[in-house]
């Protein structure tokens, strides 16, 4: 079965005191096994400047190259260099969407849990169906969309 993999995306206001605890939560999530940290994109819209700043980071073992994005907000010039690893017309795409001292990061992630949830449906035959993020806490909150998914209607 193909790996299932989710995109997150958050927006940060003007003058984000980032101080390394998104990194850290990408590291300690990581390290329990429940997720693979695939991507890490990091676009800001610099306040007083305007000018746009990518980073971009690849999860895996130790968390070593996710650390490299701690440097990116303290230092002008790694902002420079990052930025030009990440492809430009994603980079204008998202620093549009930004207002000065904004900013937006997104993760990709593979979602190591479902490996032995999957196996073991496999094992028996079965199908993986479409899934989706609730809110609800329990089914039956959510018996119009659960019945949408296993007819094979999806919005």
């Amino acid at each position: 079965m193909k790996p299932r993999v989710q995109l997150l995306a958050y927006r940060f206001g003007t003058r984000t005191p980032f101080e390394g605890q998104v990194v850290g939560a990408l590291e300690r999530l990581e390290a329990e096994g429940a997720v693979r940290v695939l991507d890490v994109l990091f676009v800001w819209r610099d306040a007083d400047s305007g000018e746009i700043f990518g980073a971009g980071a690849h999860g895996g073992p130790g968390g070593g190259n996710l650390a490299q994005l701690l440097t990116f907000r303290l230092d002008p010039a790694e902002r420079r260099r990052s930025s030009r690893s990440v492809p430009a017309d994603l980079l204008a795409g998202l620093g549009a969407t930004l207002t000065a001292g904004e900013s937006v990061i997104a993760v990709l992630l593979a979602q190591a849990w479902a490996r032995h949830l999957d196996d073991a449906v496999a094992h028996l035959g079965g199908t993986s169906l479409p899934s989706t993020l609730v809110e609800p806490t329990a089914l039956a909150d959510v018996a119009p969309q659960l019945l949408d998914l296993a007819s094979g209607r999806t919005a």
